[in-house]
């Protein structure tokens, strides 16, 4: 009896010990957005301060650490996400482009936290056509999902089918949103504004989890993802003002690359040369860009609601005709005293409609997060939960006469990342270290207590958070952007950061990736000094006096590719390219 009584005791000193491991563990709250760009947060400085406002994510700054130079590695939303939950880059992932599924069957953070006894579960945008694996509940919107009335799918409901069975689909190919469609199993349409709708469950997944585990939930939003479907509740705000416009709205590309002169991705565009330009070998752009031609895509969208039709195929024959298709459509929105503008006038036209509807599904994203803020207060939750926000991309506002992302330009390399952690963090910190998306999986696994495989990618950032940045850490990282002209008529690419060099490549081959166009274009490089020209104006390549640092960087770019094992051997004509140009 007396050593029965010796084994409980030990027995229960255990499962006590065990039981304070659980509590002392930080929760995680990982909150990522889709293409929200760090001009349009209120705690970084840019063209916008003092417009916009984004008190809750300030919030998270102001309490916390605010990242000055975060990035991410291939600017396009699937690969992203796919890096986030691998620590790897895109090659290392099986993830390098749109096109592509992912391998649910690989190591990923939320599967180490899992076997390391946390609860894990996943909500709203994924994105990545796979069931999600390494989670103990998830609800998730296939593919891009919907604004309104958004489609979701939940653990325990039949996998949603793709044809063919095929998650290698083109993404813009499916019939995401159509009950009955080719997501005809396996879903539920929740009523409401996505926004709100991702954050109800959300809350729901909080208040409902298992008490006796650490939590780790990723909160995932579709918003301000284009076309900028704004809760009509938002309809007023920034109404009767005109938002500042970025300095470099109205650039003519002087002494740049001919892929910014080339792409198509404009806020405004006109139907003469610019146009022309975007056309090559009597060919259109692939189809699934066709509507980017309009001047706007807030013309789209109002235009296809108004009439509700989709004219692709009309609109595509009158371009090709050299018709413009648009006249009578701006007049019909604008009234006559809109169609004759210059275009300098229509540009910031177009852009006044863009910025608005964008910050408008902002303001829905910072609200929701409040709600959310507020419940970890109100549970004590707060002290013990690592905040975490940031997006899977930057975005153009407007910069370049730009929208979207994918080029290695500033506003879409650098995503906003914050993070609070009460126990470790000082308030009001910020931070001009490097942080890459490589990284969060790492970071993620460290502050848990959990080893770090050692075949990630990135490396955790947890000294930083803590104060303790160490001598050696990274002062510069590597780019590649793979999907060469599938969309926007953006040439396949690859560079370097450094704190105050960039240097890019537009090899301009479509290589292996999948949804990758076909014809290639003329190699040439870029490089901007962010010091003297941080809005990246003025392309330095050819300038003599550069030669030297030129060298320099090129030897660091082919150090990072080796580091990574993105080698070009791999592929014959990109050494070609190579030989020739580098």
């Amino acid at each position: 009896m007396k050593y029965l009584l010796i084994l409980l005791f030990f027995i229960s000193l255990v499962y006590s010990n065990s039981d304070n491991h659980d509590q002392d563990r930080p929760n995680i709250l990982f909150i990522y957005s889709d293409d929200h760009t760090f001009q349009a947060v209120s705690a970084y400085e840019s063209f916008l301060s003092g417009v916009v406002e984004t008190p809750n994510l300030d919030r998270i700054a102001n309490e916390g650490m605010l990242f000055e130079n975060a990035f991410n590695t291939n600017s396009i939303c699937t690969p992203a996400r796919a890096t986030v939950l691998t620590g790897k880059y895109g090659h290392n992932n099986g993830l390098n482009t749109l096109d592509r599924a992912f391998d649910g069957s690989q190591q990923t953070f939320p599967k180490l936290l899992q076997n390391a006894g946390y609860y894990t579960a996943v909500v709203g945008k994924w994105h990545l056509k796979t069931i999600p694996t390494g989670f103990d509940y998830y609800n998730i919107m296939p593919v891009q999902g919907r604004y309104f009335n958004p489609i979701m799918t939940e653990t325990g409901m039949p996998w949603y089918q793709v044809p063919g069975g095929d998650p290698d689909i083109p993404y813009w190919r499916v019939e995401m949103d159509k009950p009955g469609g080719l997501y005809s199993k396996g879903i539920k349409e929740y009523k409401g504004h996505v926004t709100d709708v991702v954050t109800d469950i959300s809350l729901d997944v909080l208040k409902n989890r298992p008490k006796d585990k650490p939590f780790m939930i990723m909160y995932q939003h579709k918003a301000p993802h284009d076309l900028f479907e704004y809760d009509k509740k938002y309809a007023d705000l920034y109404k009767n003002i005109d938002i500042p416009e970025p300095i470099s709205l109205h650039d003519n590309y002087d002494n740049r690359s001919t892929a910014i002169k080339r792409t198509i991705q404009k806020v405004h565009m006109e139907y003469g040369d610019e146009f022309s330009e975007a056309v090559e070998d009597g060919e259109l752009i692939p189809e699934q860009d066709r509507y980017l031609f309009f001047p706007t895509l807030e013309y789209l969208h109002q235009y296809l609601h108004e009439n509700k039709t989709n004219e692709f195929d009309n609109i595509l024959m009158s371009i090709k005709n050299n018709d413009n298709p648009f006249k009578s459509m701006i007049k019909s929105i604008f009234g006559n005293n809109k169609t004759d503008l210059s275009t300098e006038d229509r540009r910031t036209l177009a852009y006044q409609m863009y910025i608005k509807a964008y910050l408008r599904c902002v303001a829905g994203i910072d609200d929701n997060i409040g709600r959310v803020l507020d419940y970890l207060d109100k549970e004590g939750l707060a002290e013990n939960t690592i905040v975490v926000y940031t997006s899977d991309q930057g975005f153009f506002l407007g910069e370049h006469n730009l929208f979207d992302k994918r080029f290695m330009y500033e506003e879409s390399l650098r995503v906003p990342l914050m993070v609070r952690y009460p126990k470790k963090i000082k308030a009001g910190s910020v931070t001009t270290d490097f942080a890459i998306n490589t990284d969060l999986a790492p970071t993620f696994l460290d502050l848990a207590g959990v080893d770090i495989p050692k075949d990630m990618d990135g490396v955790s950032f947890k000294p930083v958070l803590e104060g303790n940045t160490p001598d050696d850490w990274q002062t510069d990282m590597y780019y590649r952007y793979w999907m060469h002209r599938a969309h926007f008529n953006i040439p396949a690419h690859y560079g370097i950061r450094t704190q105050r060099y960039k240097l890019i490549f537009y090899y301009g081959l479509p290589l292996d990736a999948k949804g990758a166009y076909e014809i290639s274009t003329t190699p040439e490089w870029e490089l901007f000094d962010l010091k003297n020209d941080p809005n990246e104006m003025n392309n330095i390549y050819n300038d003599p006096s550069y030669s030297n640092l030129i060298k320099e960087l090129k030897t660091r770019l082919l150090e990072l590719k080796e580091q990574y094992g993105d080698r070009d051997e791999k592929y014959p004509e990109l050494m070609s390219v190579r030989k020739k140009f580098w």
